[in-house]
């Protein structure tokens, strides 16, 4: 039935249970999971070469300015990693986004009407976040998947 739909939100610690080559055109997957329920390698062949689906992973939000990151290692860790892991792990990130788990708790600071959660949370809250959002100039990332980003080619005529 999976394969039936045209949205599929991942959300699982299996990795590669979504067969990407048995998804309908025009299906959308935004996956949240870690690691990934579909193969990215294959996502990204099929994008390239079909353009029939899209997909993204979930939960980065595109700030309106650059946000600075700071990162704390500890000596001990240092000295456990070699140069190549040390960049593997801490390589450049876009610095545009940001994780809206990490922006869901600096919404909650900022805004006296948003209250932090805990579990699931109800309908006015999600949409006091938006709002918060919204405010502050935040927007969907872009369709993003392991450092690779989607080029979506738009029809708009250009202004």
């Amino acid at each position: 039935e999976i394969y039936d739909a045209t949205l599929i939100i991942g959300a699982t610690n299996v990795p590669d249970i979504l067969d990407i080559d048995r998804l309908k055109p025009g299906t959308l997957i935004v996956d949240d999971s870690g690691p990934h329920c579909f193969s990215p390698e294959q996502a990204i062949k099929r994008f390239e070469k079909h353009k029939d689906i899209l997909f993204t992973e979930g939960g980065a939000l595109h700030a309106p300015d650059p946000i600075e990151t700071v990162i704390y290692l500890p000596e001990s860790m240092k000295k456990n990693m070699d140069e190549d892991s040390l960049s593997d792990e801490f390589k450049p990130t876009n610095p545009l986004n940001i994780m809206g788990c990490v922006m869901s708790s600096l919404l909650s600071s900022r805004f006296d009407n948003i209250k932090p959660t805990v579990g699931l949370p109800n309908l006015e809250t999600c949409v006091q976040h938006y709002q918060g959002l919204e405010r502050l100039g935040f927007q969907a990332a872009d369709l993003h998947c392991e450092g690779y980003v989607l080029q979506i080619e738009s029809n708009q005529p250009s202004a």
